[in-house]
C-alpha cells in the first residue's frame, strides 16, 4: 500500500504515519523509476553514444560498434563534436538510479495540491517534466472501474456459488 499513497499528490509523505514507512515508499519507487528508465534505454537502440576523437576525424558511434555518423573537422562541425562530446560525458556520468532520485526529489519538492483538485490533471500538467513518474503514477493511482471482485469479496451469496461453480458435475 505504501506507493499507492505515495502517488496522491496532495499528500505524498503526510499520508503516512512514520518517517520509516515514508523512506521505504520512496525507495521503492526510486528503484521502480531506475527499472523504468533503464528498460526504456535498453528499448530505444542505439540510446547510447560512444564519441571517438582522432585528430581531424570524429566519428559517432552507438554500442553496436556501427559507425553512424562520420565528420571531418571544419569550424561549424567542430563546435557540433565538441556539444556531443559533452553530451555524451554528461550522459555517461548519469546513472538510471541518480536521475531516478532527481526525479522523485523533484514530485517531493512540488506544493502539495489541493486535495479537492483532480490528481490525474496534475499527473497531465507535469507529465513533460515528471515523465517516468507520471507513467508509474497512473499504473498505481488509477482504480478499475469494476466492483466485481470486492463484490464477491464482501458478499455471502458470491461465496455461495462459487462453491456451487466449482462442485458441478461434468454432465451440468
Amino acid at each position: 500500500m505504501p506507493k499507492q499513497l505515495y502517488w496522491i499528490h496532495g499528500t505524498k509523505k503526510a499520508a503516512f504515519v512514520s518517517n520509516s514507512n515514508v523512506e521505504t515508499a520512496q525507495q521503492e519507487v526510486q528503484y521502480e523509476v531506475a527499472e523504468l528508465l533503464k528498460n526504456r534505454m535498453l528499448g530505444t537502440n542505439n540510446e547510447y553514444i560512444e564519441v571517438i576523437s582522432t585528430g581531424q576525424q570524429t566519428s559517432v558511434q552507438s554500442m553496436s560498434g556501427v559507425s553512424s555518423v562520420s565528420t571531418s573537422s571544419t569550424e561549424n562541425e567542430n563546435l557540433l563534436d565538441y556539444l556531443q562530446a559533452k553530451v555524451t560525458t554528461i550522459r555517461s556520468e548519469t546513472t538510471d538510479t541518480s536521475t531516478a532520485v532527481t526525479l522523485v526529489r523533484q514530485y517531493i519538492d512540488l506544493p502539495y495540491l489541493n486535495l479537492k483538485e483532480d490528481p490525474m490533471q496534475f499527473w497531465k500538467n507535469h507529465f513533460s517534466v515528471l515523465d517516468p513518474l507520471t507513467e508509474l503514477a497512473l499504473k498505481y493511482a488509477c482504480i478499475p472501474a469494476t466492483s466485481v471482485p470486492s463484490e464477491r469479496i464482501f458478499s455471502k451469496a458470491g461465496q455461495i456459488v462459487s462453491q456451487r461453480r466449482n462442485r458441478l458435475s461434468p454432465k451440468n
